[in-house]
Order: structure tokens, then C-alpha cells, then sequence
């Protein structure tokens, strides 16, 4: 009898074993975006996300997809457990997340100046000059 085929047979069923849980990153669900409808073109403009979590979905971070003089785009991500043995319980939470757009290396806004979150388009903003 040869030893090293059973001893790769062994290996193997102990990696299978040890598929426990994982986090992936996913895009959060948007329920509402706010912000102001006016603002000078390089005033921070606070821009209020509100995501939905849950036991086993964490809010990760807001990240600018894109930023230009007449847009931005966001994407609302988190981190979700999954995996053979997780268990999440059936709760639903509504988290708000405050983005401040800073022209900061960003060119100065112009009219009109659109904000989209998770590639939706959630309003324009009046640029004042």
C-alpha cells in the first residue's frame, strides 16, 4: 500500500473542513441621499447618505467613484459575513453617513452639478458663482 496518495486524501479532507466565514465587499442599499440645492462652486458640500445594514451587512465607507466639475459619484459599500455556518439574525437598521466634498484637488463645481450614489442619480445642486 502506498502512503502518499493517503496522506494526500487526508489533506485534502482537512482543507474542506476549514470553510469557515468570510466577509466580501457588496454596495449598500440607498434609501435616501440629502444635501443642500445651493452652494458656491468650491464651498464643502455635506452630503447625508442613509444605507441599510444589519447584523451580518457593516457599513465599510463612502468612495468617490468619480469627481468632476459637474458631477460626483459615490459608491456606499460594506462588508457583508457569509459562509457555511454564518447565522445572521433578521434585523434591518437605517445608518446615515455624512461625505463632505471638499474642493480640496477637485476642480471648482459648476452648473449643473449632479450627485449620484451607487450609480443613481439623487439631485442637482444650484452652483452659485
Amino acid at each position: 500500500m502506498k502512503t502518499w496518495p493517503l496522506l494526500g486524501l487526508a489533506a485534502l479532507a482537512l482543507t474542506g473542513c476549514q470553510g469557515g466565514p468570510t466577509t466580501q465587499t457588496v454596495l449598500l442599499d440607498v434609501t435616501k441621499v440629502a444635501f443642500t440645492d445651493r452652494i458656491g462652486a468650491s464651498e464643502d458640500l455635506p452630503i447625508k447618505v442613509t444605507v441599510l445594514v444589519g447584523d451580518c451587512l457593516k457599513f465599510k465607507s463612502l468612495e468617490v467613484q468619480q469627481r468632476t466639475k459637474t458631477s460626483l459619484k459615490l459608491l456606499a459599500q460594506g462588508s457583508e459575513k457569509t459562509g457555511k455556518n454564518v447565522v445572521c439574525l433578521a434585523y434591518a437598521a437605517y445608518q446615515d453617513v455624512i461625505y463632505a466634498d471638499t474642493d480640496t484637488d477637485n476642480p471648482a463645481r459648476s452648473n449643473p452639478f449632479e450627485v449620484f450614489v451607487n450609480g443613481k442619480s439623487y439631485g442637482m445642486v444650484t452652483v452659485n458663482p
